[in-house]
Order: C-alpha cells, then sequence, then structure tokens
C-alpha cells in the first residue's frame, strides 16, 4: 500500500503527505533491535523503558519525574522527559522546575540508587549507600530521610490509577503529567478542606449540646 501511495499519488499530494508515509516507511523497515523504534502511529513519542521487575518488565510512554516536599505530599514538580533517559539526565531539570515553581532552591534531593550525580546547581544530591564514614546519628537521619522518599511510590502510582497519568488521551506528551500532578494535589486539597469541614461541624455540634442540655435553674422563693 505504502508503494502504491508513493507511485499513485500527484506531486502535490504526495508532498502534503510526505511526513505521514515516511513514518509508515519506517515502521515497514524497523527490526527488534533497533533504536529509537515507533511502538505507536498516533503518538510518536511514545518509547519502551525497561522496569526491571518481574511481573512488568516493560513500559510503554513517556519518562515522567516527579518531585514533593520533604514534609508533605505535594507535588512541587513534574516534567515530561522524551525517549528514554538517564535518570542523571533528568533530575536537573526536575530541580529547575521545582525552583521556578516555588521560588526555593531545593538545598538536598533524596532519589533512590538509579541516580550517580552527587550536587547540581547547589542541591546536594544523597542515594542509599552503604554508611560507610557517618556517625550513628548520620546514619539514623538518612534512614529516616529516605524512608520519608520512599513515599512518593505510592504518589508516582495513584497519579497513574487515579489522575490518567498511566493512560493520557490528549495529544501530546506536553503537560501530561503536569495535569496528572496538578489534578493530585488539587484532590489533596479539597480532602484536607473537607476534613477541616467536618471538624468544625463536629466542634460546633459538641458546644451546641452541651449549652443545650444545661439544666434551667428551679424557681427561687422570696420571703418578706
Amino acid at each position: 500500500m505504502v508503494r502504491d501511495l508513493r507511485r499513485k499519488l500527484s506531486g502535490k499530494s504526495l508532498k502534503k503527505h510526505e511526513e505521514t508515509i515516511t513514518i509508515f516507511e519506517q515502521v515497514l523497515a524497523q527490526r527488534r533491535d533497533d533504536k529509537d523504534k515507533i511502538y505507536s502511529l498516533h503518538a510518536l513519542e511514545v518509547a519502551c523503558i525497561a522496569k526491571g521487575k518481574a511481573h512488568k518488565k516493560y513500559e510503554f510512554g513517556s519518562k515522567v519525574s516527579f518531585s514533593t516536599t520533604q514534609k508533605s505530599n505535594v507535588i512541587v514538580a513534574a516534567v515530561n522527559f522524551k525517549g528514554n533517559p538517564n535518570d542523571n539526565k533528568t533530575l536537573e531539570k526536575t530541580l529547575d522546575q521545582q525552583e521556578r515553581l516555588t521560588g526555593v532552591r531545593a538545598k538536598k534531593a533524596f532519589v533512590d540508587r538509579g541516580y550517580k550525580t552527587r550536587e547540581i546547581g547547589g542541591t546536594l544530591v544523597q542515594a542509599p549507600t552503604n554508611g560507610h564514614g557517618k556517625t550513628k546519628y548520620e546514619k539514623g537521619k538518612l534512614r529516616k530521610s529516605f524512608r520519608r522518599r520512599a513515599g512518593i511510590e505510592p504518589i508516582i502510582g495513584h497519579t497513574k490509577s487515579d489522575f490518567g497519568l498511566g493512560r493520557n488521551f490528549l495529544k501530546g506528551e506536553s503537560g501530561d503529567a503536569i495535569l496528572a500532578a496538578a489534578a493530585f494535589n488539587f484532590k489533596s486539597w479539597t480532602r484536607k478542606a473537607l476534613e477541616q469541614l467536618i471538624f468544625a461541624l463536629n466542634y460546633l455540634n459538641h458546644i451546641w449540646h452541651r449549652f443545650s442540655n444545661i439544666s434551667k435553674p428551679a424557681a427561687v422563693k422570696l420571703y418578706c
């Protein structure tokens, strides 16, 4: 069919559809071991990402990097990357977006073992190590920080399953991660606001019952 299109289309029509026909030819010519393969005709940005897990060896999509604060689950940076870049190449853009959105540069970034960089733009990057050369207090503090870092994993899972990050039907890759992160933050904010509202209503209800149950004072008899 592609050969027929090449032969039978006029010069004007061929020039108009040249980009689409080139994509079809690349799909027909690609082999299993080729790089930069096309996995989806309607979303050319889709790449094959190796997960290294027994139940799911590969994922198809684009790589996303998230950043959360130390004491909350608020997503302060969400960057979408084309292809499958190394983790070291994703951290700098994530930190730059976090600084641009919050106005504060992170002093420390706690990451997993996939990151090998130790400092980026004044931000100290710390990955889990064996703890050689550190005191017991320093080891305990780092252990607590890395436990907190592990809390980002369920956030990624929720954005995939509940907020459209796993399969986004919008065209293109720009903004997909930002929309999912904004939806996650908005739901967290509404949940906290609802909790505060319920607490206030319960408190007012308690005050109401407390004063409404006070018995009226008995009639006082006067003798003159």
